[in-house]
């Protein structure tokens, strides 16, 4: 509980959490909501879109890309 108090995280969050390094741009995310939106999933107009939707998002279009690769 001090880590949380003194502005830390636990250490189960920390290994538990993303890898750092996978910031998108600005025109990333509005074309992340622009194709959650689409794709039925409801997302704010600013801020980062939920993980549920970056992961649907990226599973879509690594199988896209894989599919016009072979």
């Amino acid at each position: 509980m001090r880590t949380v108090k003194a502005g830390g995280r636990p250490a189960a969050l920390v290994t538990a959490s993303a890898p750092t390094g996978t910031k998108r741009s600005q025109d990333q995310l509005a074309a992340i909501r622009t194709w959650a939106r689409a794709h039925g999933h409801q997302v704010a107009d600013a801020g980062n879109p939920a993980k549920t939707v970056m992961d649907a998002y990226d599973a879509t279009h690594r199988t896209t890309a894989l599919a016009e690769a072979s």
